[in-house]
């Protein structure tokens, strides 16, 4: 005999047949949405895990849309680290039967509890291959928004070895989750949720999930949550508000990389769950998973949408940390090269720019000796070497300035000194000239 269900369903056993495909063997857990059983394949014989969404509930469209979304991803996340999904199937009683892979161990929540905590390096090797199958959802465009400890199970397979598995896509946000959230929902676990899941924020991306794994490192290593208030609505202040301080059981390495995940603004974060992974490598000497040594090419296919994009790591007007930035080499040749020219300049405009009045320069040649005045004295052929005496210094073009240039005016052929006058100190008028040459009036600067 079938008992009745308060929930006006009835009472599923052992031994029954769902969607003539599968017979139930046991119950695992059951909660307010559906039963989670082991059931066999009548095929295959194959045993299988499956989720049951509960007859009521299948009426509701909102429920039966996310589980109808969480089968659609399941089938489109194909990680080792993930649950695979099989198939979802419609019982007779119009029940939705969600069809998945069985494994065999615990949860990361009652092994932790078992055994009180959790060392460091121990909690980091669990928590990074949950990272590589972050990774692998969000590079597809999935926020899986309900990371935590019930949701993260250590499969052991017939040899002893464990597989963290990540678990319970049925929150996850997708580019097309808007239609199945309620305007200003925030969906999840309230001690898990990042700042921008409480504030239900169009903003969220990847990182919204590494801060949950900051909260499920801290938890697992020191046996208490980070943001255990009393209430579901107080751990949602805190979550908003509280800044977490170390503690003693968490490496100091350690912690900075699991503080930086815990950060209230998604820019203060690690970019990607590959660069938190590899972190926490460091901070406890292990080694990077192959896929992070050796990564192959890109797989993210598309991020969300433009309001749930991924953002740069540091935002425009946020304070960037301060790492030590070489300057690239041609940049550096450039400002050095700017920089003589510009000494260069500087120079020839103190040394030769300004010049200086003609008139004792041109008693030092006379005191010189017919030898030095015949030296320096131009052909009597030569043009002028700056200009004639009517144009001032002053008027010669800004770019000749700081070439070099002699230091007084030539004179016209016809009133140059000759060498015996030079010698004599005489200014004899050469011949066919009448008058003396016009003096030059002397300006402050010149």
């Amino acid at each position: 005999m079938t008992a009745a269900r308060t929930d006006g369903g009835a009472e599923r056993k052992p031994g029954d047949r769902i969607a003539r495909k599968l017979e139930l063997v046991r119950r695992l857990a059951e909660g307010g949405m559906g039963e989670l059983w082991v059931a066999r394949n009548l095929n295959t014989q194959a045993e299988v895990a499956i989720k049951l969404l509960r007859p009521h509930r299948a009426d509701d469209d909102h429920a039966a849309e996310r589980f109808r979304h969480e089968a659609e991803l399941g089938a489109k996340l194909t990680h080792r680290n993930v649950t695979r999904v099989f198939d979802l199937l419609v019982d007779e009683d119009g029940a939705l039967v969600l069809v998945m892979e069985l494994l065999h161990g615990r949860t990361l929540e009652a092994a932790y509890k078992e055994k009180g905590t959790l060392g460091c390096r121990e909690a980091v090797e669990i928590i990074v291959p949950v990272l590589g199958a972050l990774q692998h959802a969000h590079d597809r465009g999935v926020i899986h928004r309900d990371v935590k400890p019930s949701n993260i199970f250590l499969d052991v397979d017939p040899d002893g070895h464990t597989t963290p598995k990540l678990l319970d896509f049925g929150i996850a946000k997708t580019h097309d989750f808007s239609a199945l959230t309620h305007t200003g929902e925030a969906l999840g676990s309230p001690r898990y949720m990042s700042p921008e899941q409480v504030r239900a924020s169009k903003q969220l991306d990847g990182r919204s999930d590494l801060f949950s794994i900051g909260v499920v490192l801290y938890e697992i290593i020191t046996g208490e949550n980070p943001f255990d208030a009393p209430s579901p609505t107080a751990a949602l202040a805190q979550v908003l508000e509280l800044e977490v301080d170390p503690h003693p059981k968490i490496e100091p390495r350690l912690w900075l990389e699991i503080q930086r995940a815990l950060a209230k603004q998604p820019y203060e974060r690690h970019a990607t769950a590959n660069e938190l992974s590899e972190a926490l490598c460091r901070a406890v000497e292990i080694a990077a998973p192959e896929s992070l040594r050796h990564p192959g090419p890109s797989t993210a296919s598309a991020t969300l949408d433009a309001d749930t994009a991924p953002m740069p790591s540091v935002l425009p007007g946020a304070r960037e940390p301060e790492i030590a930035r070489p300057v690239p080499f041609r940049r550096g040749v450039l400002a050095l090269g700017t920089a003589a020219i510009a000494l260069v300049a500087v120079l020839g405009f103190v040394l030769f720019g300004r010049g200086t009045p003609p008139e004792p320069a041109a008693a030092a040649q006379t005191e010189a000796g017919p030898a030095s005045a015949a030296a320096n004295a131009p052909a009597d052929d030569a043009p002028p070497t700056v200009g004639d005496l009517d144009t001032p210094p002053t008027t010669a073009p800004r770019a000749t300035r700081g070439v070099p240039r002699r230091r007084q005016f030539a004179l016209p052929a016809a009133s140059r000194p000759s060498p015996g006058a030079a010698a004599a100190g005489a200014k004899a008028p050469g011949p066919g000239s009448a008058t003396p040459a016009p003096s030059i009036a002397r300006t402050p600067g010149f």
